[in-house]
């Protein structure tokens, strides 16, 4: 033993005395003192070995030569973090972390080994129970700052249930890169998941709730409205803020405002409704962190079940987070599920199962990524509508609820989060195995496989109505369509004129349908009852080819009350089934129809329908009319259509390269999509529906 880590205690009472010897990894014990003395140390099997965690291999930290450290994730974990990588800044000396967003799955930037590369990565390399966690993209650390929307996706471990970590090992320096090759030169961060133990049985909750306030302009030297509008008046008065300059500027707040109300009549201009105006906004104090902030709980809540035996142990935990948004239009909610089973198969062989996965959904204010100017240097950012940003730098003089010009079009920061946002919804699974086998003392043999899915979608939803939408179609008056940047000039024409290459139209608040009417249901009934049940349909319309339209029948069928209705309005076998077709041939027997007659007046029916909605319930006649499904196989349909409607163009499915018969089919199919990821299936100015709701239901 060395005196180092040896220890001795002597203590004596009558009759004798003791001798207690300890020693690091051994059990401490008490012999009575005698002349001759042999004691046999037993090793502590509580003993907490000093290893080194590579990933790959546990190397005894006595004869690991590379520079290593070891890390608790309770001690990384921070209170509000879900995404503990935030937490490693300043746990681990040389290691540099900063974070560069709050937003949710955004990944700060790490440096282990300073900045490795001039062109390439300098991000470490992350490994989680010795499987390589690959980045969904490839964002270096500029673009973290850049505000483009793939960096909500750039953190590797944002998947990962921070109570499940039990330690981190950061590799330090150019001993990674034997293990891992190249990847591992900028450093190696080893995550060790939790495990279960032999004899141990327990269940664990963890809750955690955070609040948060509103930020206060009193932690900033921020001017308020008073302040601002007496530096407004002296732009005024020495001639910055004329009329004919700030009404067609690009961005303009109080005081254009002013005069394009003056201009529109609802301003009177002289100097009482005008000083009356500017004095409401010097005292206006507008509080944007209160508009676009909310005092919210984000909560989090993790629930493990831990257990083992001699010959098996499992560990398997679910969580859930929830946030639901600091400011307005950002919200997160993530589950994860994992369970980590260890099968002691003999003495000398294991096995390893690890399976989690974890589900994102996540909605942010619609941003672009910056764009610099290398000659001047300015770095810009086009419709940038980050709350936090608009906060501060946003006049306090401005109206929360009224709209004023940026980028030559109407805005209103409230209005343009709800009208410019984005969905994101994250999937990753990871499902591993490693078998362990020791045939000799002191050789393990390991053979390790994993397979990984990683799946994102991400929808940048932009309406019809957002400044993003508007500013692309500003062409008037004549000075902003010259100096608007997002119109679009022809290149090869010097005297070309700007023009919008937006143009309005084609958002679901501008979509208009409603049934016509019976389609093809009544003439496949009519069809059955000729045939006897020997056709389904009027296959090719050569039964209704050979009748002739009854004009009395026809009117018959035409004062139905249904085609009276405005929309929105359906039409099913509930109003156009057995019964009405049973009434229908009651009154072609009473004006003595033929059977043939009947089925050829029926098609004209619904050609006629299909004129009359357009010429009652349409704001204009459409140039084209294109025909799906079924009645678009039916030449003599067709060719009635064409006879209703002379001025417009029939066309079928066909014609635009789609197959007619798979019209259902593609419907089903975005239906099905727009379930999966809980999207709102239906259109309440079509339907009537009270609100947008998510459509169907998925059963096992």
């Amino acid at each position: 033993m060395s005196r180092e880590n040896s220890h001795f205690k002597e203590s004596r009472k009558e009759g004798g005395g003791k001798l207690q010897i300890s020693y690091v990894g051994y059990k401490t014990q008490d012999v009575d003192i005698a002349p001759d003395i042999r004691v046999k140390l037993e090793p502590d099997a509580q003993a907490v070995e000093a290893v080194v965690v590579t990933g790959m291999t546990k190397m005894d930290k006595r004869l690991f030569t590379g520079a290593a450290d070891q890390l608790v994730a309770d001690d990384v974990k921070l209170a509000g973090m879900a995404d503990i990588s935030r937490g490693l800044e300043g746990r681990s000396a040389g290691v540099s972390v900063q974070n560069v967003s709050g937003t949710f799955g955004t990944a700060p930037k790490i440096r282990v080994r300073g900045a490795t590369s001039i062109y390439g990565s300098s991000k470490p390399l992350w490994v989680v129970d010795g499987v390589i966690m690959e980045d969904i993209v490839d964002i270096d650390a500029d673009d973290l700052s850049s505000g483009d929307a793939t960096t909500l996706i750039a953190s590797a471990i944002a998947g990962l249930n921070a109570e499940d970590i039990e330690s981190f090992n950061i590799l330090k320096d150019g001993s990674a890169t034997s293990i891992y090759g190249a990847r591992a030169m900028a450093g190696v961060i080893v995550i060790t998941t939790k495990r279960g133990r032999a004899g141990v049985s327990t269940i664990n909750y963890t809750g955690e709730f955070t609040y948060r306030m509103i930020p206060s302009y009193r932690d900033f030297n921020i001017m308020n409205s008073q302040d601002q509008m007496s530096v407004y008046m002296d732009m005024q008065k020495k001639g910055w803020l004329n009329l004919a300059e700030t009404i067609t500027d690009s961005e303009s707040g109080v005081f254009g405002k002013m005069y394009q109300m003056i201009a529109a009549g609802q301003l009177q201009n002289d100097d009482a409704s005008i000083g009356n105006y500017l004095r409401a906004a010097e005292f206006r104090n507008t509080n944007w962190f209160s508009e676009l902030f909310n005092n919210n709980v984000m909560h989090t809540h993790s629930v493990s079940l831990t257990s083992g035996t001699d010959k098996s142990s499992y560990y398997a935990s679910l969580s859930a987070m929830s946030d639901p948004g600091w400011t307005k239009t950002s919200k997160v909610e993530r589950y994860t599920a994992n369970i980590n089973a260890t099968y002691n198969i003999f003495k000398n062989l294991s096995l390893n199962l690890i399976s989690n996965g974890s589900y994102r959904k996540q909605k942010a204010p619609g941003t672009l990524s910056s764009a610099t100017n290398y000659v001047t240097g300015e770095v810009k950012r086009e419709f940038d509508i980050n709350p936090y940003s608009y906060a501060l730098n946003t006049s306090r003089t401005l109206d929360p609820d009224e709209f004023y010009t940026r980028n030559y079009a109407s805005f209103n920061i409230l209005h343009e989060l709800d009208n410019n946002y984005i969905d994101l919804s994250v999937v990753e699974t990871k499902f591993q195995a490693e078998l362990k086998w020791s045939p000799v003392e002191g050789l393990d043999l390991s053979a390790l496989g994993a397979v990984k899915y990683q799946a994102s979608i991400q929808e940048h939803n932009i309406t019809e109505s957002s400044n993003q939408s508007v500013a692309y179609r500003t062409v008037e008056p004549t000075t902003v369509r010259d100096n608007n940047p997002f119109l679009y000039t022809d290149p090869d024409n010097p005297y070309a004129v700007p023009v919008t290459v937006l143009p309005k139209g084609g958002t679901l608040a501008d979509t208009f349908a409603f049934d016509t009417g019976p389609g093809n249901m009544v003439m496949d009934q009519l069809t059955a009852r000729i045939t006897d049940g020997k056709l389904r349909f009027d296959a090719g319309g050569q039964l209704a080819a050979q009748g002739r339209v009854h004009p009395a029948l026809l009117n018959w069928m035409m004062q139905d009350p249904y085609l009276k209705q405005k929309p929105p309005k359906t039409s099913g076998r509930e109003r156009y089934g057995a019964p009405y077709v049973d009434a229908l041939q009651r009154e072609a027997e009473r004006l003595g129809v033929s059977p043939l007659d009947q089925l050829a007046t029926a098609t004209r029916f619904t050609a006629a329908c299909i004129r009359s909605a357009i010429e009652n319930d349409c704001s204009a006649k459409p140039e084209k009319l294109i025909v799906g499904g079924g009645g678009s196989l039916n030449p003599t349909l067709m060719r009635m259509l064409a006879d209703c409607l002379p001025d417009v163009r029939v066309m079928r499915n066909e014609d635009l390269g789609l197959d007619s018969n798979a019209k259902e089919a593609v419907a089903f199919a975005i239906l099905a999509n727009e379930y999966l990821f809980q999207h709102c299936g239906n259109v309440c100015r079509v339907t009537g529906a009270k609100h947008p709701v998510v459509l169907g239901k998925m059963s096992l």
